[in-house]
Order: structure tokens, then sequence, then C-alpha cells
């Protein structure tokens, strides 16, 4: 099984099982949230993809959440986030490149209900934070990630951070 958690508006084909809270507005194939107890049972997924959702909620519950996320994947299998790199996208800003404004990659964009983040994501926090929860931990490349099948929102974006997790 292939997870796409925090699927948001991006619903994904092809072998994903999309994942959202009752609440959000978009396509989805199950409710869950993510700070409850999950409904999947231990060792069953081969593939989760968090895309642009954990910078939504709390650090804390980040921390209760990815060792969750670990048992759920089959030894092997990988946990791939991505999200908003602060980080860079601030050297983008004061080098004239970021896209956008930068308080909506810090604070969120505000699109819908939830759509704020709780802490300013960036790639050493993610490394740090997959690592803690026991992951085998590497930096990706967006090219690569979409290229494996991965249900990338927006893979254009330079200010993203991508980072795996394997299950030993």
């Amino acid at each position: 099984m292939n997870i796409n958690i925090g699927c948001g508006d991006r619903y994904a084909e092809n072998g994903w099982h999309n994942v959202d809270t009752a609440d959000m507005p978009h396509r989805k194939d199950e409710a869950a949230d993510l700070r409850d107890p999950l409904p999947w049972a231990a060792q069953t997924a081969d593939r989760i993809y968090a895309g642009h959702v954990l910078e939504h909620i709390s650090l804390l519950d980040c921390r209760a959440l990815l060792p969750r996320l670990y048992e759920i994947l089959k030894p092997g299998g990988t946990l791939m986030v991505v999200g908003p790199d602060c980080e860079k996208a601030w050297r983008m800003e004061n080098e004239g490149t970021l896209d956008r404004p930068l308080d909506s990659l810090r604070y969120g964009a505000g699109r819908w209900t939830g759509d704020h983040h709780e802490w300013e994501c960036t790639e050493s926090q993610l490394v740090m934070l997959l690592a803690d929860a026991g992951f085998v931990v590497g930096i990706e490349d967006m090219d690569a990630i979409v290229a494996g099948g991965w249900p990338v929102a927006d893979p254009r974006p330079k200010w993203q951070a991508v980072v795996s997790g394997v299950r030993q």
C-alpha cells in the first residue's frame, strides 16, 4: 500500500491511498487525523508520502506521528517528506529569486481553514525529526522522486526540502 497523507487538493491516482482530515474540502479516500491513532496496521505500507503536511501540525505532534508512520512501513519502506525550507527561501528572497512572499512559506498561505504553518520548516529540522524517529535519512533530488512516481504537487519551486526516511 502507498499512502498519501495530508493529500489536500493533490489527490494522487495510480495506486495511492489519499488521506486527509474529515473537515478538509478536498477529495480523499479516507479521513484521518494524524494526531490520533492511525487506522493502518503495522508493516502494511510500502511508501508514505507527506507533501507539505508536517508543518501544518505542531512539532510535538510531528514527534509523536513520525514513530507511528515508521511502524506502519514495511521494513525497507520509505517515508518521503516534502515541505518548505524556510532557510533556503530566506536566502532566495535576499537574492531576489523567491517566487512568492516569504511569509506564506513561514506561516502558511491561508487558502482554506487550517492552511497555516505551526512551525518554520527547514530541511535540517526534517532530517533531525526523521532521524529521531528511527529512520535512515537522506536528502533527495526533486526530479528523482518525481521520476520515481511520488505524488509531488509541484516539483518546480526551488525552496522545497525533500527528505526521505527508510525503515530498517
